[in-house]
């Protein structure tokens, strides 16, 4: 989990990630850039 996300990312920076869940109700995404497998 992360709180902050400038704290792992810079603006403008590119990365790939996997959605891991969609909640609409909420209007929030769950993204992981750890489960890719790279």
């Amino acid at each position: 989990y992360v709180s902050n996300p400038a704290d792992v990312v810079s603006l403008n920076q590119h990365v790939k990630v996997k959605v891991i869940s969609v909640d609409i109700a909420r209007k929030r995404i769950q993204l992981s850039m750890r489960q890719l497998g790279d």
